[in-house]
C-alpha cells in the first residue's frame, strides 16, 4: 500500500464552544484519507506552544483560523507532499524545523498539531490497526484511571472560585462501562445537594459542569465528598478526588490571590494552605498547587506533601521535555499532565511521557476545555503512550474509551487497567 501523502488540506471548523480551531484532511497517494481537529484551551499556560489566531474582529472576535490553514495549505503541503506518512517522527520533526521556532509561533501549534494528528491516524489505517494499536507499537495495553470532571471554578465558570476543576475517578469501577455509571450517579448526587439541601440555583460552566457560587475553595471540595457519599461510596477509598488549583491564574506579584475567599497568600502561605486542605480532606491528586515560575516555592510543596498527595505539573511543563527534565532535576512535583497542542506534536509529547516514566513520574493525558467536537484521539493517544491517567471531556471520549474496552473483550486481546492491581 502507498502511504506517500498526496495532499493536506485545512479548513475552519468549530470546535466545542462553538469557535473556530484547525482541521487538517490528509490524502495518501493509496487513497487512504483521514482528518483530524486541533483542541484549544480556555486556560492555558504562558509557556504553551503558540496557536495562531488571525485577529480580525469582525471574524469571531478575532479567534479565526486563516492564517494557520493558510500555512497547511502552502507551506505545510509542499514541505509534506511525496512523504512517507508512517514515518510520524520524521514528519514531526519536519514541522519542527520548517516552523524553526521555540513555540510553533510561525506555522502556529494549530495547524502543527492538526498535521502531527492527521498523519498519525494515516499510519494507523496503512497499517490496518486501530490508532492506540499503532502508537503502543510491542507494549502492552494498560487503560488508563480516567478523571471525569463534576464541578468548574476559575476561568471556565466565570471565576466562581478560584480553583479550576473538582474531579472524581471511581476505583471502585471494574471497567469503563462501570466507571462511567457511577460518576454520573455521583455527579446527580451533587446536583442534588446543590438544589434541594443547599438551595443553590444551578448554574453550568461553558463546558457544562457544575459551577455553583461558594464562598470558598473548600466547599467544592466538600460537596465531592457529600455526593460520593450520597451516591453510596467511600471517598478517597472507592472515589479518589483531584483538585487543579491552576494556581499560575491567580498569582500576582509573587502573591497567591484568592478572591473567592478575599485572602491573600505568599508562596509559604499557600504551600501551608494546600497542605492544611489534604490533612482535612481525603485528596488523591492536586494539579498546578502553585505558579509555573515559582520553582522554589514547588520546591517546598514538594518536600512537605509529595510523598502524601500526587502533585502533577501542568502549565508548569506544558508537557515540554525540557521543563519537565528541570523540575526532575531539582526534585519538583511526582505527575506531569500531558497535552499534545501545548508541545506541538505527537512525537515531541511521548518524548515528555518517556522522560517521566524513566524518572518514575506518573503521567495523565488530559483533553482540553475546548476540542472537535466529533474529535475522539485521546483515548488512542493515552494507551498508545501508555499514560497512568486521564482527564476525560467530551461524550464521544468516554464512549471511545467504551468502545476500546468492548473491541479489546471481543478480540481477546490482552490488557489491564491502571487502576486496578493484577
Amino acid at each position: 500500500m502507498d502511504s506517500r501523502i498526496e495532499s493536506i488540506i485545512a479548513r475552519e471548523v468549530l470546535d466545542s464552544s462553538d469557535l473556530p480551531t484547525v482541521e487538517a484532511e490528509l490524502l495518501l497517494k493509496s487513497r487512504i484519507r483521514t482528518r483530524a481537529i486541533c483542541p484549544a484551551g480556555t486556560s492555558t499556560g504562558s509557556n504553551e506552544a503558540q496557536e495562531l489566531r488571525d485577529g480580525a474582529k469582525e471574524w469571531y472576535d478575532g479567534k479565526g483560523v486563516s492564517r494557520a490553514i493558510k500555512n497547511i495549505n502552502n507551506e505545510i503541503q509542499q514541505a509534506l507532499i511525496g512523504k512517507d506518512a508512517c514515518q510520524q517522527e520524521e514528519i514531526d520533526a519536519l514541522l519542527c524545523k520548517i516552523d524553526n521556532t521555540p513555540n510553533k509561533s510561525r506555522l502556529g501549534a494549530n495547524a502543527i498539531v492538526a498535521t502531527s494528528y492527521v498523519v498519525a491516524k494515516a499510519g494507523a489505517k496503512v497499517h490496518n490497526v486501530p490508532l492506540y494499536q499503532y502508537l503502543a507499537g510491542d507494549n502492552e495495553f494498560c487503560l488508563p484511571m480516567p478523571w471525569i470532571l463534576i464541578i468548574s471554578g476559575g476561568l471556565h465558570a466565570g471565576g466562581n472560585v478560584d480553583f479550576q476543576e473538582y474531579l472524581i475517578a471511581p476505583i471502585c469501577a471494574k471497567s469503563y462501562r462501570e466507571l462511567f455509571y457511577i460518576t454520573w450517579k455521583i455527579n446527580r448526587c451533587a446536583e442534588q445537594i446543590l438544589s434541594e439541601e443547599l438551595k443553590h440555583t444551578l448554574a453550568f460552566s461553558s463546558g457544562g459542569r457544575l459551577a455553583p457560587l461558594f464562598d470558598s475553595n473548600e466547599e467544592g471540595i466538600e460537596l465531592l465528598i457529600r455526593a460520593i457519599q450520597k451516591a453510596g461510596y467511600k471517598p478517597g477509598i472507592d472515589v479518589l478526588i483531584y483538585i487543579d488549583v491552576a494556581a499560575s491564574h491567580f498569582v500576582n506579584n509573587k502573591y497567591y490571590n484568592l478572591s473567592s475567599e478575599k485572602k491573600q497568600f505568599t508562596s509559604l502561605e499557600m504551600i501551608n494552605y494546600l497542605s492544611s486542605l489534604i490533612q482535612k480532606y481525603p485528596i488523591h491528586v492536586i494539579e498546578d498547587g502553585l505558579g509555573e515560575e515559582d520553582w522554589n516555592g514547588w520546591s517546598t510543596l514538594t518536600d512537605k506533601i509529595g510523598s502524601k498527595v500526587e502533585l502533577v505539573g501542568d502549565d508548569l511543563f506544558v508537557t515540554n521535555p525540557d521543563r519537565l527534565t528541570k523540575g526532575i532535576e531539582k526534585g519538583i512535583a511526582n505527575a506531569v499532565l500531558i497535552k499534545v497542542n501545548q508541545i506541538g506534536t505527537i512525537t515531541e509529547a511521548r518524548e515528555t511521557v518517556n522522560i517521566a516514566k524513566n524518572n518514575r513520574y506518573r503521567t495523565v493525558i488530559s483533553a482540553r476545555s475546548r476540542e472537535g467536537a466529533e474529535e475522539t484521539i485521546l483515548p488512542h493517544l493515552s494507551i498508545g503512550f501508555g499514560v497512568n491517567e486521564g482527564k476525560l471531556g467530551r461524550p464521544c471520549v468516554k464512549n471511545e474509551f467504551i468502545r476500546i474496552e468492548e473491541e479489546m473483550l471481543t478480540k481477546n486481546v490482552a490488557y489491564s487497567y491502571s487502576w486496578l492491581k493484577k
